[in-house]
């Protein structure tokens, strides 16, 4: 667990420099600090879908989580906006 908030707190890091914008110091650590909660998170099953158990591997995913955070909260926002539990459109009527 410790090398997989090491490698997630690292990637952070690193995400932090490819996303240049201004920072106050509390957006800084706030970023940081999700990007080690998505990599807690997420790493653990994304190893199990692939079949990943080399400590080495997990924590290049868990780096990899940390780094590219907000790219795949973003895009698992856009598939919930695209995944309609009603579609708005369709009354059922069909002939």
């Amino acid at each position: 667990m410790i090398l997989l908030a090491c490698a997630g707190v690292s990637g952070a890091i690193i995400g932090l420099s490819i996303h240049p914008n201004e920072r106050t110091p509390l957006q800084r650590f706030m970023f940081i600090l999700s990007g080690l909660l998505v990599a807690f998170w997420l790493t653990p099953f994304i190893c199990r879908y692939f079949g990943l158990t080399a400590p080495e591997e997990i924590s290049a995913v868990a780096f990899a989580a940390g780094a590219f955070w907000s790219s795949i909260v973003d895009k698992v926002g856009q598939v919930v906006k695209g995944f309609s539990f009603f579609n708005k459109g369709d009354k059922g009527d069909k002939q």
